[in-house]
């Protein structure tokens, strides 16, 4: 409420209606309206985008969006060439297939990969589930994206995320930069690789780093010869940014994701404020501390 009314010219976004094949719409919307962002819901397949709309925001839409709902993102994103917009791009393991969202990413040189990223390392997993994946906030971000973040050794957790590739580093005036990456005991879950680890079966995938967000920025000079910059977020899961994990004090993924778009918004200054769930929590061990514990507690302690 403070920031609210302290806030003169408050940063105006869009949350597109269509219907989401994730389940973090809700909290997305709920994040962002507490940050002290103007949110809007509209159905981009009925309705115009405001003039004075400075960031829209598409999560995980079950299916494709029609040539024309594409035309309006190209024509949002150039502003009359004069930029200085803002998209975000949720990402989902449910989404049908996306061919012409896909190539709109393209041309910002990101690419939202099929399949699901997994995990082989025990001490990378949450919950010991081979598809919550804890990612570390790089130090190069501490005085960009991740600027105003209290703890940055917090982890943020990838779940169930499709991975989103680099198509190019730098093409004329756009600059693509990994935001989140995975360590390089990773690998491309498909759905004949898990239906074998559904089956017990012993399978040896080919292991690498994965991004699961990303982000491009288009940067020019307006006609003033001031810095204009325009920049697009493509995050791989919808389930990173779900009240259950966002709310979590032992996770950065609320905290980092709204100072994410708060540096790529400009909107630098002040504090990140995210729900918390203060209940008690366990903790997460890898399978050799399980080992350890079992051993200690099932069986020497009540030998004693």
């Amino acid at each position: 409420a403070i920031m609210f009314v302290t806030n003169p010219d408050p940063i105006k976004a869009v949350v597109f209606s269509s219907e989401s094949a994730g389940g973090s719409a809700d909290n997305v919307t709920a994040l962002l309206s507490s940050n002290g962002y103007e949110t809007v819901s509209l159905d981009p397949l009925t309705e115009e985008i405001p003039e004075d709309t400075d960031l829209i925001v598409i999560n995980a839409p079950a299916n494709d969006y029609p040539e024309e709902v594409i035309k309006t993102l190209y024509d949002f994103m150039e502003n009359g060439g004069k930029y200085g917009k803002n998209l975000i791009y949720i990402a989902d393991i449910n989404q049908k297939t996306t061919a012409n969202i896909d190539a709109f990413l393209a041309e910002w040189g990101l690419q939202v990969g099929q399949n699901v990223v997994a995990e082989t390392e025990p001490k990378n997993q949450s919950n010991q589930n081979i598809f919550d994946i804890k990612t570390s906030i790089s130090d190069t971000l501490a005085d960009t994206y991740a600027a105003n973040i209290p703890k940055l050794s917090l982890p943020v957790v990838s779940s169930y995320s499709r991975p989103v590739n680099i198509l190019f580093k730098t093409s004329g005036i756009i600059t693509t930069t990994p935001l989140l990456t995975t360590a390089d005991t990773s690998f491309i879950c498909t759905y004949e690789i898990n239906a074998a680890l559904q089956n017990g079966k012993q399978v040896n995938p080919e292991l690498a780093a994965q991004n699961t967000m990303a982000v491009s920025t288009k940067a020019t000079y307006d006609e003033n010869n001031n810095p204009v910059t325009g920049r697009l977020l493509v995050v791989g899961s919808s389930y990173s940014l779900a009240s259950n994990l966002t709310a979590m004090t032992y996770y950065n993924n609320g905290d980092f994701f709204i100072s994410t778009v708060n540096y790529m918004t400009g909107k630098t200054n002040g504090i990140s404020i995210v729900a918390k769930d203060l209940s008690a929590k366990t903790f997460d061990m890898d399978q050799k501390t399980y080992d350890t514990m079992a051993i200690i507690f099932i069986y020497l302690v009540p030998a004693v």
